[in-house]
């Protein structure tokens, strides 16, 4: 019993010391962390245990707690991005505060330049600009080219249009390319891996498939030396995306969630006093306005205003994302979902990341992700809004159908009058839409191998796959021709494929202790195929069956194309003390578009830049200042399939085969791109103030031209070589920290920038490029036109004497054309004393604008946030189509005032032998 009791009494002192013991030996340790600077708490700091994986984060008080029992002399690693890191040994301290130091941003600012390599901004002699997460997010654009738009000096983007999905391109520096059988459009860069960018039914890129939410910033390379090391697919620049990643020692679940209406909110004034007729005399069967004026028993129909609704658009993402010092994973979903302003039109996209890094030892370590993305656009038929904006008024365009359910028609259809009978815009985007089902998957893999502290090799491959269908249906009774009142169907079935592989070695070392050397060498395998199958159906048998087997006379045409491009690159830079910076860049690729005699083309590329800031003595106002320069070559393949003549199915008796529109040219050569630039980087006052100016200059030779040639030729379009183009310019970009405390904080962001190009040469017997072969208005179209800007219009115009007064004819009005000279200058006249006058289409203006001005606000007040750009294009010619289509129809807002006005025109008519008397 006696023994009993002792041994309870052993067991009670057991469990008191134990937990006493234990207690002793726990080690917790807090603090804040704050910004050095102000003082301020950082909210998400990392602070980990250096060597584990073992961390946290700090709160919304900048307040952290972690237990480092049970490591020997333990060491804290507090970090934050924009921060410099800052270790602290614990030792027996159960607090510690910290304040983290903001990087030096001149001296630390880190971007990813070509290949994914990182450098330091001040190490880079050529113009370059990055966009962060943040301000991707706030551009609030499903589109990542769109949310380009007024943040990067130099870079214009243009939507395809305003529907739902649509893509959008996007120019560097202007184009330098005259023909659009080669792309001027930059190279997109994905994770490393670069993705096809050429343009897709709807006139764009596929670069609109990535979710902005997934992008961790996104880097332009303007000119030639910035984007050497990619080659001729980088000639127009390149756009580097680099998506998110997991954080180290962080875990984090985002779920985010976004709605957004829209509207129209400029519409064209719209005559108000006329109803359908012609003439001045009421006619219901008219599809014009010249009708007489209304009357206040005439019911007006607000056509326009009804058929635009409120578009509404909704976006859902899902993401997470974890990691520590050895491994890290994200992976994130989005499901966005849109309407537009028009009847008919939808979007949806599906959206799945899945990315991962880990360090399999202390040498090797790998990189996976995979993009998958799938989406549908439906839209209603082309032109859709020509119509409702020449609807006449008293006609209600809402009603399209008879109680009996038949079609209601503008003018009563008859036989053979299908072509002038306008479609009722609500019939046509119920019946005859579009659709587009797009899958397309990004898929890359990479490892990385350190041999030594200083060599490293880097493989890495990658693949982007598009598979997209598209579906036109025009149902019967249909306007427009005796075949769209029968019914036809068009389906485009295109898949595309993409492959990439590249091998390099990275070496890094100093010599003497002053000069740093970073070197690189490499070689990369470019491997493309897309295939294309277009078949085309007209004639429905069944009314109600929208199947292309449903058809009458069906037809198919299949395309394929492939095309390697080899290329074997290397780069040196050397810096020396930090002060002054040398880079020598080449290239040399092989292009399979290109002959054997010219398929070979080598490229360099020569920087320099020189630190002054260095130089100069430290004080408060120049915190930094660099003057840069560079010199660079670049080339342009040919499109496949232009060294010979391609044969395709002959639509005829018996079959067989003809030859396509291009006539075969093997002496192909590439298009050669030569730049210079220089600039500087200007910051004062501890960087709150920053200035970026850069001029350049790019001269571009050996255009691969298709011009039209005489069909008796047996051909239509002929490629070769000829002409070259001028683009110069300058780039203004300017920062400042307007205001910055512990509550509030504003900051500034502004660019300016102006390209002015030039058609410096063309073949001896061609004077002007079109862009199209089809005229707008049988008067003007886009077009490039000898000595003036590329982006030009070409038409005809209003002919003047030498005095610039407008010419008349006889009864009143404008004469069209340019009066002939000879070689002289003299002017050219008939036998009756009247100069001739030659009507062929001449320069009338420049598409391109003249200035591009972005200008950002940043606001922040005690964590309330508020942004907002202005995007300005001052100049540039636009050819209003709108407006002329309603002026011919009689529905222009101008009518009201200038209608039935007699009108003299201002001007003179000609007399003969260059008299000209007043009009």
């Amino acid at each position: 019993m006696q023994m009993n009791s002792k041994f309870k009494s052993l067991i009670f002192l057991i469990l008191f010391l134990v937990p006493a013991y234990i207690f002793s030996q726990s080690h917790m340790v807090d603090g804040v962390v704050t910004d050095a600077t102000n003082g301020e708490t950082i909210i998400g700091a990392s602070v980990m245990i250096k060597g584990t994986t073992k961390g946290t984060i700090t709160d919304f008080n900048g307040y952290y707690k972690i237990d480092v029992s049970g490591y020997k002399n333990p060491v804290l690693k507090f970090s934050y991005l924009g921060y410099n890191d800052f270790f602290a040994k614990v030792g027996d301290k159960t607090k510690i505060d910290v304040k983290l130091e903001i990087k030096s941003e001149q001296l630390s600012e880190v971007v990813i330049t070509a290949l994914g390599i990182k450098k330091e901004k001040k190490a880079l002699n050529y113009a370059i600009q990055e966009v962060k997460s943040d301000d991707i997010e706030k551009s609030k654009q499903e589109n990542i080219v769109n949310s380009l738009n007024g943040k990067i000096a130099g870079v214009l983007v243009t939507n395809s249009s305003g529907t739902p999905g649509a893509s959008s391109q996007i120019l560097i520096r202007g184009a330098n390319s005259v023909s659009d059988a080669v792309n001027n459009q930059p190279l997109f860069v994905v994770d490393g891996i670069p993705i096809d960018n050429s343009a897709s039914f709807n006139g764009g890129n596929r670069a609109m498939d990535i979710n902005s939410n997934d992008i961790e910033s996104v880097t332009v390379l303007k000119g030639p030396t910035a984007a050497a090391l990619y080659g001729l697919e980088a000639a127009n620049g390149a756009i580097i995306i680099t998506t998110k990643s997991g954080k180290s020692g962080v875990t984090n679940i985002n779920f985010s969630t976004s709605f957004a209406a829209e509207d129209a909110v400029r519409l064209p004034p719209r005559q108000q006093s006329y109803k359908q007729g012609y003439r001045g005399i009421y006619d219901p069967e008219s599809r014009s306005s010249w009708g007489p004026l209304l009357t206040p028993f005439d019911t007006i129909y607000d056509n326009i205003g009804d058929f635009l609704k409120t578009g509404l658009k909704q976006k859902y993402d899902l993401s997470v994302s974890t990691g520590s010092e050895k491994a890290n994973v994200y992976i994130s979903s989005n499901y966005l979902t849109q309407e537009g302003i028009f009847p008919g039109e939808e979007y949806t996209r599906y959206g799945l990341l899945l990315k991962g890094s880990t360090k399999l030892n202390d040498r090797i370590s790998m990189n996976i992700s995979s993009n998958l993305i799938r989406s549908h656009n439906r839209r209603g038929g082309l032109g859709r809004m020509y119509n409702v904006y020449n609807w006449p008024l008293n006609n209600n365009m809402s009603e399209y159908y008879y109680p009996d359910g038949s079609k209601k028609w503008l003018i009563p259809r008859s036989e053979g009058n299908e072509w002038n009978n306008p479609e009722n815009p609500y019939w046509r985007a119920e019946n005859n839409p579009i659709n587009d089902y797009v899958n397309h998957t990004l898929t890359m893999g990479s490892i990385s191998y350190d041999i030594t502290n200083k060599l490293k090799a880097i493989y890495r491959l990658g693949t982007d796959i598009t598979n997209q269908f598209y579906k036109s249906i025009i149902s019967p009774e249909s306007a427009g021709s005796v075949e769209s009142y029968q019914g036809k169907i068009t389906e485009k079935d295109r898949s595309f494929r993409k492959t990439n592989s590249t091998l390099m070695l990275t070496y890094n070392t100093k010599l003497f202790n002053d000069i740093g050397v970073s070197a690189l060498i490499g070689n990369d395998i470019k491997d493309e195929e897309g295939k294309l199958t277009i078949i085309y159906g007209k004639k429905y048998r069944n009314p109600d069956l929208d199947n292309i087997n449903n058809l009458e006379d069906i037809k198919a045409t299949q395309y394929l194309t492939r095309k390697r491009l080899v290329g074997a690159f290397a780069d040196i830079k050397f810096d020396y003390k930090s002060i002054v910076f040398l880079g020598l860049t080449g290239r040399n690729d092989w292009s399979s578009t290109l002959p054997k005699s010219n398929n070979s083309f080598f490229y360099p590329s020569v920087s320099l830049g020189v630190d002054l800031s260095r130089l100069l003595p430290n004080d408060n106002i120049i915190s930094y200042a660099k003057l840069r320069g560079n010199w660079a070559q670049v080339g342009k393949d040919a499109p496949p399939h232009r060294l010979t003549a391609v044969l395709e199915p002959a639509y005829t008796i018996g079959g067989g085969f003809n030859y396509d529109y291009y006539a075969g040219n093997p002496n192909l050569k590439p298009e050669t791109t030569e730049s210079w630039e220089v600039g500087t980087d200007l910051r004062f006052f501890k960087g709150k103030t920053r200035l970026d100016f850069t001029y350049y200059n790019m001269r571009s030779i050996d255009q691969i031209i298709q011009s039209r040639i005489s069909p008796a030729s047996g051909w239509i379009i002929l490629v070769f070589n000829s002409g070259s183009i001028e683009n110069k310019g300058i780039e203004f970009i300017f920062k400042q920290k307007i205001f910055e405390n512990k509550n509030f904080n504003w900051e500034l962001s502004s660019n300016v920038s102006r390209n002015v190009s030039k058609l410096k040469e063309l073949p001896s017997f061609v004077s002007k490029y079109p862009v199209t072969f089809g005229q707008l208005l049988n008067e003007a179209r886009p077009s490039s036109v000898l000595g003036f800007p590329l982006m030009a219009i070409e038409g005809t115009q209003y002919l003047r004497n030498e005095n610039g007064e407008l010419v008349v004819d006889d009864k009143g009005y404008p004469r069209i054309g340019t009066y002939l000279t000879d070689s002289d200058g003299n002017y050219v006249y008939d036998k009756d004393g009247m100069r001739k006058i030659d009507a062929q289409s001449v320069y009338l203006g420049n598409r391109e604008p003249d200035y591009l001005i972005g200008i950002t606000n940043d606001l922040d007040y005690k964590g309330l946030s508020l942004s907002f750009m202005f995007d300005i294009r001052v100049g540039g010619d636009v050819l209003n189509l709108t407006k002329a289509f309603m002026l011919s129809r009689g529905t222009d807002g101008s009518l009201d005032e200038h209608r039935n006005q007699s009108m003299v025109f201002t001007g003179v008519v000609e007399k003969g032998d260059g008299q000209f008397e007043k009009n």
